[in-house]
C-alpha cells in the first residue's frame, strides 16, 4: 500500500551582494512537495520513533513528513509513558501536578535563571518566550544571520545527591527553533541542593558532557552533535533517563555524517556521580535511514 503525501515547507533564498557573497536569508516563499511512501517506510519510521529516546522523539515530531503523517491519521502518537523514570513539566494535569507543586515552582525558577545565561551569552542564540512569539522579530534575527531558539520542552530525573532529604534534579531539555525550521537540539543540567537551595551544577553537569566528549573524540574524531560553541559544550541528544544508587543511566546518539533526521551511532552510557566513571555500552551503528 502507498500513500501520496503533499508537505508543505518553507523555501529560503539568500540574494548575493555585490561582492559576491550571500547576507543570510532575504525572503521567504511556500512550497508544496508530494512523495509516495510505502507501508514498509511508514514502519521503518514508527520503529525509528518507538525506540527513540524521549528528547529524540520530539525532534521527530518536528519533521514535516510526520507532521503530516499525523495530520492524515496514518500514524498516530503512542500515548502508554516510556519505561524511564522522567517526568515532564509540560504535560501534566490538574491532579497529577498538586503532589509537584513547590518542587516544580523551584525547578522552573531555577531553570529561568538557566535560561537568563543561556541569553546572556547567546548559547543556542537562546530568546525569551516572548520573542520567540513574535515571528516578526524572530525572522529578523534570522535574517541577521541567527538562528533563535529556546526550549520547548523539558523532562525531570529525580534523585538524591547529598543524601540530605532534598530532592535533586537532572532537567533535560529539548531546544526548537522560533522560525519554523527543523533545527534542534538538546541540552540537560544538574540541580542539586546547596545550604538547603536548589540550583544548577555547571560543575556536575560539565563533568558529565566532557567525559562524553572524549569519548566521541577518541573514538570517532569530530560529531556534529558534540562539539564547543563560545564556550560552552554542546552534546546533542544526550539525555539522563534515570539514576540509581547515585549512578546515571541514560542514552546517547551521534551523527557521524548521517542525515538530519536520522543519527548513524546510538548507544548507553553509565555515570557514576561520586567516581566520575563514565562508561559505555550498547553502541550500535544505525545504517538504516528514512
Amino acid at each position: 500500500m502507498g500513500y501520496i503525501i503533499s508537505i508543505n515547507s518553507y523555501c529560503n533564498f539568500a540574494i548575493p551582494l555585490s561582492s559576491g557573497k550571500t547576507n543570510g536569508i532575504s525572503k521567504r516563499t511556500f512550497n508544496i512537495q508530494q512523495y509516495i511512501y510505502f507501508q514498509d517506510d511508514i514502519d521503518k519510521l514508527i520503529d525509528r520513533y518507538n525506540n527513540a529516546s524521549w528528547m529524540e522523539r520530539q525532534a521527530i515530531n518536528q519533521e514535516p513528513l510526520v507532521r503530516k503523517l499525523m495530520e492524515k491519521g496514518i500514524i498516530v502518537e503512542k500515548k502508554e509513558g516510556e519505561q524511564s523514570s522522567t517526568q515532564s513539566l509540560d504535560d501534566k494535569d490538574e491532579e497529577e501536578t498538586k503532589e509537584y507543586d513547590n518542587s516544580i515552582a523551584t525547578v522552573n525558577e531555577v531553570f529561568a535563571l538557566w535560561e537568563e545565561k543561556l541569553i546572556a551569552n547567546q548559547i543556542f542564540d537562546y530568546v525569551t518566550k516572548t520573542d520567540c512569539e513574535n515571528e516578526d522579530l524572530m525572522w529578523q534575527i534570522y535574517e541577521d544571520g541567527k538562528y533563535p531558539m529556546r526550549a520547548s520542552r523539558k523532562s525531570l530525573v529525580e534523585f538524591n545527591y547529598n543524601k540530605d532529604g532534598i530532592k535533586d534534579y537532572i532537567l533535560n531539555y529539548n531546544v526548537s527553533n522560533c522560525v519554523g525550521g527543523t533545527g534542534w537540539t538538546t541540552d540537560f543540567i544538574f540541580m542539586t541542593s546547596k545550604n538547603g537551595q536548589l540550583y544548577v551544577n555547571e560543575e556536575l553537569t560539565n563533568t558529565l558532557k566532557k567525559k562524553h566528549y572524549a569519548y566521541v573524540s577518541k573514538n570517532y574524531g569530530e560529531d556534529s552533535y558534540v562539539y564547543y560553541d563560545k564556550g560552552f559544550l554542546i552534546t546533542k541528544s544526550l539525555e539522563v533517563n534515570k539514576v540509581v544508587d547515585n549512578k546515571c543511566f541514560g542514552k546517547f546518539s551521534l551523527s557521524q555524517d548521517g542525515p538530519n533526521c536520522c543519527p548513524n551511532v546510538l548507544g548507553n552510557f553509565s555515570f557514576d556521580l561520586k567516581s566520575n566513571a563514565f562508561d559505555v555500552y550498547n553502541v550500535k551503528n544505525n545504517n538504516e535511514t528514512f
